[in-house]
Formats: C-alpha cells, sequence, structure tokens
C-alpha cells in the first residue's frame, strides 16, 4: 500500500488538498484506492469527467472515478505505460471534460 496526501484536480481545474491510500499490483498495472478529503464543495458531475491527482512529490495520474461520497471516492488509475509509469490524460485520450454541453478537444 502506498498513502500520503496530494491534489485531486477536476476538469474546471479546481484543485482539492487530499489525503490517499492506493494498493501497488505489479508493475505496469492500474493503481486503485481510495482519497479522503472534504469534497462537499465539489459538485458530483465533476467526478464524472475528466479527474487528475497528483501525489506530493509524484507524477500526475489520470483516474477513474467508481464511487463517491463528500468524504471520499474509490478510484482506479488508467492505463499505464509498458514501463510502469501512469500514462497522463494527454497520453491517454483526448481531454473529456464538457464545456458548454459539448466535448472539448
Amino acid at each position: 500500500m502506498e498513502s500520503g496526501q496530494g491534489r485531486l484536480i477536476l476538469c474546471d481545474g479546481t484543485a482539492a488538498l487530499v489525503r490517499y491510500l492506493f494498493a501497488l499490483p505489479k508493475k505496469g498495472q492500474r493503481r486503485y484506492g481510495t482519497i479522503f478529503g472534504d469534497l462537499s464543495e465539489i459538485d458530483e458531475k465533476e467526478f464524472a469527467q475528466d479527474v487528475r491527482f497528483v501525489p506530493t512529490g509524484g507524477d500526475e495520474i489520470s483516474l477513474l472515478v467508481t464511487t463517491f461520497t463528500h468524504r471520499y471516492l474509490t478510484v482506479i488509475s488508467y492505463a499505464s505505460s509498458e514501463d510502469g509509469m501512469h500514462l497522463s490524460a494527454g497520453e491517454r485520450a483526448p481531454n473529456t471534460c464538457w464545456a458548454k454541453g459539448s466535448l472539448r478537444s
């Protein structure tokens, strides 16, 4: 397990300071775990869009939110590269943030 602090970054650029606990599977596999923090001010729709996480002293990870409450999220990372490094949002897919009713690219 890996734990620490970091920033949850939403599609609109909003960042929230959070704590995390991730399982560390074999190199090159997806990470999964829980992100903890005060998420009560965040619109729940934001969790259906592009969510990124930057652990303190680490690289950005693109996440898929599987469940959420106002206190925590359960997440899984998107694909990772062959060398075990997690791909950035730009490398895995075009930006999927909604802007004025349509997809931004």
